[in-house]
């Protein structure tokens, strides 16, 4: 079972190529040498697998962008007020490259016809977390918020 999370990559097992690295959970995330090797003092959102001790990025399929809204619109409202942060955190840290447009207009409109009731707080929520990227990426997301 997978789990969004937050990551550092910083090595916490200097004698080996493949260590682990820390997450926002207090998880230690086995890593290949060559995630390793490209990811050394950066910060990443993804998934961890408790089973695996893998980590993989967030692809911004629609897919993921379903797993994040529908983690966001649970635990920011009810559990953890701080969860805000992982989306504001992918919002912010766009990569144009790897954004899928369709992808990500589907995910919204999944959340808004699955839970009607949150339509209003949720749209609000991402207008406001969407201003805190570049412009760039603000005319990215904008044009298919609308």
């Amino acid at each position: 079972m997978e789990q969004l999370c937050y990551i550092h990559f910083e090595l916490l097992n200097h004698k080996t190529q493949e260590g682990y690295w820390a997450t926002d959970k207090g998880l230690q995330v086995k890593h290949l040498p060559e995630v390793m090797l490209k990811s050394k003092g950066k910060t990443a959102t993804g998934f961890y697998n408790e089973q695996t001790q893998r980590f993989r990025f967030f692809n911004y399929s629609e897919q993921d962008w379903n797993v994040l809204f529908q983690e966001y619109i649970f635990h920011d409202k009810i559990a953890d007020k701080f969860y805000y942060l992982y989306i504001l955190r992918i919002l912010y840290a766009i990569n144009t490259s790897k954004f899928q447009p369709e992808a990500f207009k589907k995910a919204i409109h999944k959340q808004i016809t699955d839970y009607p009731t949150i339509q209003e707080w949720f749209i609000k929520d991402l207008y406001k977390y969407i201003s805190f990227a570049s412009l760039n990426s603000q005319e990215l997301y904008l044009a298919y918020l609308e």
